[in-house]
This record gives C-alpha cells, structure tokens and sequence, in this order.
C-alpha cells in the first residue's frame, strides 16, 4: 500500500462534473472500504483492532498506524536471522 491515491470525501465526490473522474474517485473510495473491512476482519487481538477502528473507514490511515505502533525500530530487530 503506498497511499498514492487520496480518498475523497462525499462532497468532494459528488461537486466533480467529469463522468469518468467521479466513476474513478467511487472506485478508489469502494477499494478503500473493502481494504479497511478486509483489515478490521483480520485484527486478532484488541489492542490491533481498537487502533483500526480509530480510523473510521480510512485504510490510507490504518494500516500507517499499525505499522508505527507494531513494526520493529531497533537494531537488532531489523537484523535478519
């Protein structure tokens, strides 16, 4: 997941004029849900899940937040066994 697509709010959504782009911008918001019900679905213990459900439905947040509070930041944590 890299983010590069930003999703868009309701508003943002519903004010463009240009059919294609408003089909793309509702793709990328659908995507966006079914990835943050897909990550809610695979949290395995509370602590996982209360910082995903933070997020409320933005899966460009949620999974940055699990990584900064699950991903190794010491040296011999990062070393490969």
């Amino acid at each position: 997941m890299t983010g590069d697509k930003k999703e868009k709010t309701k508003d943002e959504i519903d004010a463009i004029t240009d059919i294609d782009l408003k089909k793309n911008e509702l793709e990328i918001k659908k995507s966006a849900r079914e990835g943050y019900m897909d990550l809610v679905m695979s949290m395995q213990d509370v602590k996982s899940f209360n910082i995903v459900k933070e997020h409320e439905n933005k899966l460009y947040s949620a999974w940055p937040a699990l990584q900064d509070e699950f991903e190794p930041t010491f040296p011999e944590a990062l070393l490969k066994k």
